[in-house]
């Protein structure tokens, strides 16, 4: 079967590099603390492993309530498969209306621009749709643009995403929906 799958993670891992991170946080907030019960000078250097635990702890809770989003989202000719464990569900190719492209906010500094940008997905579906919409599935709506959700990001140069142009031209040749018309992604 023809399809392009944009983003696939298995539970178990995701939940391993949950607790990986939360432990690594922890970790790192006790040493903190190491440093403040050992004095003065010391506890000038607390700040480092706080700020760091605080971050790593923060992903981890992140990752833990990414938990209830799919694990899999996929183009097929049929329209946008999203699967969590055994539970798939299809946005047939008749509700969507629109794929979309937002940028993902990047560094300012030039030398840490990729030179190729990532991209968010987004699509726009049909408003009757949007009210059948599973629970895990909802909570990929935009909140301030009704009937539209927002899917994975593609593009960037890591081999985790999909390029650009994969998408659109998998968009283009099953007609599936409007592909934007911004400047460069013609």
């Amino acid at each position: 079967m023809d399809e392009l799958v944009l983003h696939r993670r298995t539970p178990a891992a995701a939940a391993a590099a949950a607790v990986f991170l939360a432990a690594l946080g922890a970790l790192l907030v006790a040493a903190g603390v190491l440093q403040v019960l050992d004095g003065w000078p010391e506890a000038l250097l607390a700040v480092f492993p706080f700020t760091m635990g605080g971050a790593f702890l923060a992903l981890g809770a992140a990752g833990v309530k990414a938990r209830g989003l799919p694990h899999e989202y996929a183009l097929t000719p049929h329209g946008v498969r999203l699967s969590r464990g055994t539970d798939t569900f299809l946005l047939p190719a008749s509700a969507l209306r629109e794929f979309t492209l937002t940028h993902r906010p990047l560094p300012r500094t030039p030398i840490l621009r990729a030179p190729r940008p990532m991209y968010l997905l987004g699509v726009r579906i049909d408003p009757s749709a949007a009210a059948a919409l599973p629970a895990h599935i909802a909570r990929l709506a935009v909140r301030d643009r009704p009937g539209e959700l927002r899917l994975t990001a593609i593009g960037g140069r890591t081999r985790a995403t999909v390029p650009v142009e994969d998408v659109r031209d998998f968009v283009r040749r099953h007609d599936l929906a409007a592909w934007p018309a911004a400047p460069g992604h013609t």
